[in-house]
């Protein structure tokens, strides 16, 4: 038998393994975690306690782009879980934002550090490169609705898929559908009257659309009554937001 080695530092857990270090078991809190159903979960731990790699065998076991690491888990205690495995593993989209040096929001030039833009993450949502960054904004910003809405976008509702659904929790509350439309920003040439009707024309073209395709469906289904639906149009003349028409 092999004598496992004892390192000291390394947070990725394929590394761990493949180079036959010792590993204190730790395979079912992705059970655990994954039973809880929490929206989020913070690992409030000291320095040097692990975190970073708890967060690698997570992204290895769930990693769709990661269907060779199953052979990881072989020898851990997660692997007896089988029907779980056979749901779960190597089966989502994982997105990893390591932030080593300073906040990931001090500077857009470090985005590509962490492949949050990478064209895999596209791919795997089905979004362009630009929608994924753009959908992951939106998304921190709506995290705060959290306790009072289920938050959802990128699904087939109606005739079509909208951006931003949000199921009120509380069924005598209002939803909300909302559609997301980017312009280009006013030009030097471009007089404010002819500015307002090209924002204005959009954002009527955007209610048209949630009306025509029925994004609202899925709020119907989740017993919303239609006259409780806002439906709402978010027009970005580039990084300025318009919602209501300009008079």
């Amino acid at each position: 038998m092999t004598r496992k080695r004892l390192e000291i530092g390394i947070s990725n857990f394929r590394k761990i393994v493949v180079d036959n270090n010792y590993f204190v078991d730790k395979t079912e809190l992705i059970y655990d975690w994954m039973s809880e159903s929490a929206y989020a979960s913070p690992m409030l731990r000291p320095k040097r306690f692990g975190k970073t790699l708890n967060l690698s065998m997570i992204e290895y076991f769930f990693g769709i782009r990661k269907p060779d690491s199953a052979v990881l888990f072989q020898e851990f205690k997660i692997s007896e879980k089988k029907d779980f495995c056979r749901k779960h593993q190597n089966k989502y989209p994982v997105i990893v934002m390591r932030v080593g040096r300073e906040s990931i929001f001090s500077e857009w030039n470090n985005f590509d550090v962490y492949g949050i833009t990478m064209p895999y993450f596209a791919d795997s949502f089905e979004f362009t490169e630009s929608e994924t960054l753009k959908f992951l904004s939106y998304f921190g910003l709506l995290t705060i609705l959290a306790d009072d809405f289920m938050i959802k976008s990128n699904r087939e509702s109606g005739e079509g898929h909208y951006d931003i659904l949000l199921i009120p929790h509380d069924k005598t509350k209002k939803g909300v559908v909302i559609e997301i439309k980017t312009i280009e920003k006013q030009k030097e040439a471009e007089g404010d009257d002819k500015f307002k009707a090209r924002i204005n024309n959009s954002i009527e073209n955007v209610l048209r659309q949630i009306e025509r395709n029925e994004y609202y469906k899925e709020l119907i289904v989740n017993k919303i009554d239609a006259e409780d639906i806002v439906k709402l149009a978010i027009v970005f003349a580039g990084k300025e937001p318009y919602v209501n028409p300009i008079k």
